[in-house]
């Protein structure tokens, strides 16, 4: 099914691109409950965009997956404990694609490859957010479910 996507997502033309960015970029909108399913397929699709190399689209994804994280950022230290501990490992994955997207630019770069675009400037995600997000984890109570018997 991934697979599918992105080659559909790959083979897309402009117009049709806007669409597509236009409704990835509902991130900003979404509930934690559909943040946490949608962020982790949004990576994934990055992560196969950057092992092909693909500049633009790379760019339009990420921002996309950045407008949700902001929108999860903002809903984090209300959650429940296991929404907390999937927006932790969204977070952490994040991390991981700044580097590997700001390596890929300077590769680009280097390469003289989309001579006179501009590459945006990413900037690694705060540690110390990544330190108050990992506390809030292990301070936020598990909600346990208890049988429900009738008196």
């Amino acid at each position: 099914m991934l697979a599918f996507f992105l080659f559909s997502f790959i083979s897309i033309g402009d117009e049709d691109m806007k669409i597509f960015c236009y409704y990835l970029q509902r991130n900003r909108r979404l509930n934690t409950p559909d943040l946490l399913d949608q962020l982790p397929v949004l990576q994934e699709l990055l992560h196969h965009l950057l092992n092909c190399k693909i500049a633009g689209e790379s760019v339009k994804l990420y921002i996309a997956i950045t407008d949700g994280i902001l929108n999860l950022i903002d809903k984090y230290f209300g959650m429940q404990h296991h929404h907390a501990v999937r927006a932790l490992e969204i977070y952490r994955k994040a991390g991981e694609h700044v580097s590997l997207l700001s390596e890929f630019f300077e590769i680009c770069r280097g390469l003289h490859y989309g001579q006179g675009q501009k590459y945006l400037k990413i900037k690694p995600l705060p540690e110390s957010f990544l330190i108050a997000m990992e506390e809030y984890v292990k301070e936020t109570p598990e909600v346990l479910a208890l049988p429900y018997t009738s008196v």
